[in-house]
């Protein structure tokens, strides 16, 4: 017969922090259901909630009706420069950005996703090659292709699926000049995040067990989680991002929410390889952890707050429920009017695992990103880790 003491000995190593986790996790759930006759209001102006899924390319936010395909570059071929075939100059740079969509109620509606191709012409007279695809991708209507022409000027075409997959020659005519969107007519983009391998194309997804149930995203060899096209978030002023993280390295930039130059959230790691237990976590270093243990999960809410004129930082440690508060005066850099539509609007981000800009990356397991359109009040990011673990949207 196994005693009742015995029973308790039999759990021990790693199975007893998640245990006790558990078991204070419950606690709190308790005092709470005692105490707070409503929950906070957590779902009030959240605008995305992702949860990763072992193996897939793509998650859909849990609000997101359309249908977002796995494979949009299936077949995707290069661009080559073609002598005699075209007008194009010698020492020419053109840059083609891919964008796809599909067509919802006679609208495009871009997947969140984006890939380039970068041709530099030697001769004059050139044209440039799109080669044929191997394939064609299914699900998607068409491809929005920016062009870059030395990075001064911005032109566009609209192809369909079977049009891009048929390849051709771009003589360097029969573009139309400008964005296809601005500040005042933006591109549309499903909440969508990619999971991608070296900033690349559209990888299928490595994960971890997750303290929370199910699995956590890893980003420990090599890969990103990626919503681009992200203009409604990047027009946001007072918004929160939250997400559970469990650093596997001891520096990069685990998280960030930006364009190529202006930045809402970019949150950094720092520490000693020698010494794992003092860290610091923010973009300016706003919190340090001296205690922190190799396998440590928290709760990380960035908050852009408008009102107090604050950029502020939470984290909250599910091993002892230990919180860490830490703020800044450089506020978040909202996309506007004025700004750069093409870098700051088509090209912002939200990225878990990097920077995705200037490719530097953040080790870890991920899971459990959130978005709002407000700053959460310190009550409601308590009540988010309280609730926190298994919480999603409509509990």
């Amino acid at each position: 017969m196994v005693t009742q003491a015995q029973s308790r000995r039999l759990i021990h190593g790693p199975r007893l922090g998640q245990w006790w986790a558990l078991q204070l996790q419950k606690r709190r759930r308790a005092r709470l259901s005692a105490s707070v006759s409503v929950p906070p209001m957590l779902d009030s102006g959240l605008l995305q909630f992702y949860r990763a899924q072992d193996g897939v390319k793509v998650v859909r936010s849990f609000n997101e009706t359309v249908a977002v395909p796995a494979e949009p570059f299936a077949g995707m071929a290069s661009y080559t420069a073609l002598d005699d075939s075209g007008n194009y100059a010698a020492g020419d740079v053109v840059r083609y950005y891919l964008a796809p969509y599909v067509t919802v109620d006679g609208g495009r509606v871009y997947l969140g996703v984006t890939t380039y191709h970068v041709v530099n012409v030697v001769l004059a007279d050139s044209g440039i090659e799109r080669q044929e695809w191997t394939s064609t991708p299914t699900g998607v209507d068409g491809f929005t292709v920016v062009r870059w022409l030395n990075t001064t000027t911005f032109s566009h075409r609209h192809l369909t699926t079977a049009s891009m997959a048929a390849g051709g020659v771009d003589t360097g005519t029969g573009w139309t000049a400008g964005l296809p969107w601005s500040f005042e007519t933006p591109m549309v983009s499903a909440k969508a995040m990619w999971s991608r391998f070296n900033h690349w194309l559209p990888a299928a997804m490595v994960t971890e067990a997750s303290p929370l149930g199910g699995v956590a995203f890893d980003t420990s060899t090599g890969y990103q989680w990626v919503r681009e096209c992200g203009d409604d978030v990047a027009r946001l002023t007072d918004c929160t991002t939250a997400f559970w993280f469990c650093p596997t390295g001891v520096s990069g930039i685990p998280w960030s929410v930006r364009g190529i130059t202006q930045v809402m959230f970019s949150g950094g790691i720092e520490g000693d390889e020698e010494i794992p237990a003092e860290i610091t976590i923010g973009g300016n270093g706003e919190i340090a952890i001296t205690d922190h243990v190799p396998g440590d999960w928290y709760l990380i809410v960035n908050r852009n707050d408008t009102l107090e004129g604050l950029q502020k930082l939470t984290a909250y440690r599910l091993r002892d429920s230990a919180r860490f508060d830490g703020a800044t005066d450089a506020m978040g850099t909202s996309l506007t009017t004025g700004s750069d539509y093409f870098l700051e609007g088509m090209l912002a981000a939200v990225s878990l695992g990097s920077s995705w800009h200037w490719n530097v990356q953040g080790y870890g397991y991920f899971d459990r990103l959130g978005i709002w359109d407000r700053a959460l009040t310190s009550e409601e990011i308590e009540g988010l880790f309280n609730f926190g673990l298994g919480w999603e949207p409509g509990d």
